[in-house]
């Protein structure tokens, strides 16, 4: 096929470029649909124009009849010399040709209609022969000449003000650019076309969009960026129950792998295999399956894996005329070569071989001749070895895959040097070494780059300071040659004087010079009054938005995703709190509205505003708080300081981690104390910068892992509001081991009467009834069937919680139960299992 293009390749950048395209079934009504239309009319040149509209609905699934109803239009046209229709006629051809990778034949088509189209000045059909040549083009590899006629195709769109035709060229456009791995300049056309989707309502369309930045911000290792998108992209793409959301799924696994979340990842491939399998998309099915295997491999469960790849070859027996699967080979070659079992790392690897020259597929080639190499040499046959390896270098400069490269570099360092020809050997390591260090310096570029700037920017701020010590320095000797000056001018009788008219100018100068302090001082008090005050209105006016966002969300308390909005809305309130707090406590306005409280009311408010970011980041939070103490507080003020302790302990806490939350009750000299104590599993703060933790604007330079918002005030605010209240907050840590922070409050004893600790731990997530009368002959029978699992038999598991989703159970013990097996948590799954016997 001319220029090494497939049809299917064809067909991925025409689906890219309009969409995802439309569902066989649909797209057969509409062909109907022109077809008893063409029945109906007697004008010719509305035949002309159904029979190029017939073809052009053909496209993707038929291409012949696309080429064949596009020659009847032409002829059609040039009979009654329509013109416009003869240009439509040969331009839906071209597209025919397009669809069978014919690039040839549909340049020249294509070629044909232009010059029609330029003749009749017809911006419809010159905008779709430009987008036609532009993906010709694309596929010989001129993509400067590509973007250069794609662009002018979104310009004939944009003077038509087509939008929807426009968004679609701006995808394709995007396209072209993440194809070079230019996402920088992808990103703002899919960007483009997404707000053009959203306005057209095309959820289709949008779902592409977002896919595509989500797999950016994947190639750019902004992982949680990307989960976003994909996750947006799924919300979309999820309603129409297309295929399509099966990859979706399949760039959340590969996320999650990365991020070394491994059973969130196989949850989401066997979603998208099960999808496949449905939709008898058995090849998809078949590169999932290749995802599953990878996972397995990274978690050296090398049986698993295998037994995966051999699930993809009995589906490629069946698709002899495929090329993709076959890779299954070289992963089986690599599994057996972990395991020291050569024979059958040879087999498959030969297999392998074989596979690639039916494929034409030298990468595949180059990886299995690399294998046979380290067959060889592991087995002494150095010179076997010597010569696969060889084989195998000069196909991975051909392919440009540099990390079979390197293998094979790799190889024929060590096999010369088992066999004493150090002048070759030494060569291969050079070689090897120096494409090592390009594909290292590849990941580390943009870190280098940044730490260049930090260096600049740090020389430059001490150069600044040299330059003002060098002038403090010449001002100050300035000052004492003056005065030398001065005190000279004091002596003899004769000068009594001009002492005096000197002591007179002193002090004008000094009048004026306080003259010019009192009133850049002025200045300087008015700038920051005005800028207390801005900053107060502006915090204000957030806090009127945030109480009807909160008041809204509010009216629906039990909508899951208003639910949401109120837990976020209420973070963002406590900021800004924060902000104007701290303000009125330096002003001294604060006045407190001291009442007896319980405790563990306060405690529970607090948990409930913090619900949201737990669950985000799958935090468990342990309490433990006598069942009844008492204390004399400002209830709001105080849920705030501990709603802040939490945050700092949420920030730093890394995801699957515990935060404890306990009380505890004391007395010292005759005077009764509550202590509150929040600890972490974070990183910990260093020593020298604990001194410095409740300042204002003070942020700790530890690992935070997660996107918490921050002002710098939270425990600044923590201080301020303790000891408004003659209590008394610390902090211990120690790096890498975590930090406690410590509040000492006054408590109310008059009527209190303490009974047992209660303790709750609780997983990220909304509370709810542990399990509900209605629904526990359900749960006991599914429990039993649990007990025969281990927590790590994921998959298993999920099919059995299936009936659970379907029957929609909504006992806080599902969820309770499914975060238990998320985070591999085996005691809390037996105690779950337990619990309902």
């Amino acid at each position: 096929m001319p220029y090494g293009i497939s049809r299917s390749c064809i067909l991925l950048l025409f689906s890219l470029c309009f969409g995802l395209l439309a569902p066989l079934v649909a797209q057969r009504v509409k062909i109907d649909s022109l077809k008893n239309e063409l029945l109906k009319v007697r004008e010719d040149t509305t035949k002309v124009m159904i029979l190029n509209n017939m073809a052009y609905a053909m496209f993707d699934i038929y291409p012949d009849s696309t080429i064949l109803l596009g020659k009847q239009g032409f002829a059609l046209a040039e009979k009654i010399d329509f013109d416009k229709g003869k240009a439509d006629a040969l331009n839906r051809i071209g597209i025919g040709w397009l669809m069978k990778g014919n690039m040839d034949s549909a340049w020249n088509y294509n070629q044909k209609a232009l010059q029609i189209a330029m003749v009749i000045k017809s911006e419809e059909i010159l905008a779709n022969i430009h987008n036609n040549l532009g993906l010709i083009h694309w596929s010989k590899g001129e993509y400067d000449k590509a973007a250069e006629l794609l662009t002018m195709s979104l310009k004939y769109y944009e003077k038509m003000q087509n939008v929807d035709k426009q968004a679609q060229i701006l995808t394709n456009i995007g396209n072209l650019y993440y194809h070079q791995a230019n996402y920088a300049d992808a990103e703002p056309y899919y960007l483009k076309s997404l707000k053009f989707q959203e306005k057209l309502g095309n959820s289709r369309a949008m779902g592409t969009n977002l896919f595509n930045l989500g797999l950016i911000y994947r190639n750019r290792g902004e992982f949680y960026k990307a989960l976003n998108y994909f996750y947006q992209a799924v919300d979309v793409t999820e309603k129409l129950g297309i295929v399509f959301t099966a990859s979706i799924y399949v760039q959340i696994a590969n996320v999650q792998r990365e991020l070394g979340e491994y059973d969130q990842g196989l949850d989401y491939l066997q979603k998208a295999i099960k999808i496949y399998e449905e939709a008898s998309h058995d090849l998809d099915a078949a590169k999932t399956l290749m995802e599953v295997g990878l996972l397995y491999i990274e978690q050296k469960q090398l049986k698993k894996a295998e037994g995966y790849y051999h699930q993809v070859l009995k589906i490629m027996k069946n698709y002899d005329d495929h090329c993709y699967g076959w890779e299954a080979l070289y992963n089986i070659t690599n599994v057996k070569l972990q395991s020291n079992e050569l024979d059958s790392a040879q087999y498959y690897a030969q297999k392998g071989l074989q596979r690639s020259e039916k494929c034409n597929d030298p990468r595949l080639g180059a990886a299995c001749l690399v294998s046979l190499g380290k067959v060889e040499q592991q087995r002494g046959n150095l010179r076997s070895g010597l010569r696969y390896f060889t084989q195998a270098l000069h196909l991975a400069r051909e392919t440009g895959k540099r990390d079979t490269r390197q293998n094979a570099e790799e190889g024929l360092y060590k096999v010369n040097k088992q066999l004493g020809d150090f002048r070759k050997a030494l060569h291969y390591h050079e070689m090897f070494k120096a494409t090592y260090d390009s594909l290292f310096n590849e990941e580390n570029t943009s870190e280098i780059a940044r730490l260049e700037a930090e260096h600049e920017f740090s020389q430059e701020k001490q150069q600044l300071l040299a330059d003002q010590e060098k002038e403090e320095f010449i001002l100050q000797n300035e000052i004492k040659r003056q005065r030398i000056l001065q005190y000279t001018a004091l002596g003899g009788v004769i000068l009594f004087l001009l002492l005096f008219v000197s002591f007179y100018i002193s002090y004008r100068r000094k009048k004026r010079a306080n003259e010019v302090i009192s009133s850049q001082n002025q200045k300087m008090e008015e700038l920051s009054q005005f800028k207390d005050g801005l900053t107060h209105m502006i915090a204000h006016d957030m806090k009127n938005s945030l109480n009807t966002i909160l008041g809204f969300s509010a009216s629906e308390p039990f909508d899951k995703k208003m639910k949401g909005i109120s837990q976020s809305g209420q973070v963002l309130l406590n900021l800004v709190t924060n902000m104007l707090d701290v303000q009125r406590f330096e002003e001294a306005e604060v006045f407190l509205d001291l009442k007896p409280c319980q405790v563990k009311d306060l405690v529970e408010e607090a948990r409930l505003q913090v619900a949201l970011l737990l669950q985000m980041k799958s935090l468990r939070l342990e309490i433990r708080v006598p069942d009844q103490l008492t204390i004399q507080a400002d209830a709001e003020m105080i849920v705030r300081v501990l709603v802040n302790l939490l945050n700092n302990a949420i920030k730093y806490s890394k995801p699957g981690s515990l935060i404890t939350l306990s009380i505890a009750s004391t007395t010292e000299n005759a005077d009764s104390f509550c202590q509150i104590s929040v600890t972490d599993e974070g990183e910990g703060v260093e020593a020298d910068k604990l001194p410095y933790i409740f300042d204002k604007f003070w942020k700790d330079s530890s690992k935070a892992y997660g996107p918490i918002a921050s002002t710098g005030l939270g425990l600044t605010f923590c201080k301020l509001a303790v000891e408004a209240h003659n209590g008394e907050i610390k902090v211990t840590s120690e790096a890498g081991k975590g930090t406690t922070f410590l509040v000492i409050l006054p408590r109310e004893t008059s009527g209190e009467v303490l009974t047992e600790e209660v303790q709750k731990t609780h997983y990220g997530g909304n509370e709810g009834a542990l399990i509900l009368d209605n629904e526990r002959a359900l749960l006991s029978k599914l429990a039993t069937q649990l007990r025969t699992l281990e927590v790590y038999q994921v998959g298993e598991i999920n099919a059995l919680l299936q009936e659970l989703e379907e029957a929609q159970v909504k006992s806080k013990w599902k969820r309770d139960i499914e975060t238990a097996i998320n985070q591999g948590d085996e005691a809390v799954y037996r105690e779950l299992l337990e619990f309902i016997s």
